[in-house]
C-alpha cells in the first residue's frame, strides 16, 4: 500500500496541467467597420474593458484608423489584429 501511495503521489507531480483556455486562444474584443475616412459605420466591443466610454472607444478607432488606413483591401477584406 505504501508503495502504491507514493506511485500514485509520483503521477500526481508528474501530471502535466494544461494551460488557462484564455492565455493560449485568440480572442475577439471587437468587431469594427470603418468608412474610407475611418468614421464608425458599426461597432462591436465584446469585452468590458472597452464599454466603460465612447471617448476610449473613438480614440481606440482613431488609432486603429491611422495605422490601417494605407492597406489596401479593395479586392477582399481584411482580418487585422491590432494590439494597442
Amino acid at each position: 500500500n505504501r508503495e502504491r501511495e507514493q506511485q500514485q503521489q509520483q503521477q500526481q507531480e508528474q501530471h502535466i496541467t494544461m494551460p488557462d483556455v484564455k492565455t493560449c486562444l485568440p480572442m475577439v474584443k471587437a468587431m469594427i467597420l470603418l468608412d474610407s475616412e475611418g468614421k464608425r459605420i458599426t461597432v462591436k466591443y465584446y469585452t468590458k474593458e472597452w464599454a466603460s466610454s465612447v471617448k476610449e472607444q473613438s480614440n481606440f478607432e482613431r488609432s486603429l484608423f491611422s495605422k490601417t488606413a494605407r492597406t489596401n483591401a479593395r479586392g477582399e477584406p481584411e482580418i487585422i489584429m491590432f494590439d494597442n
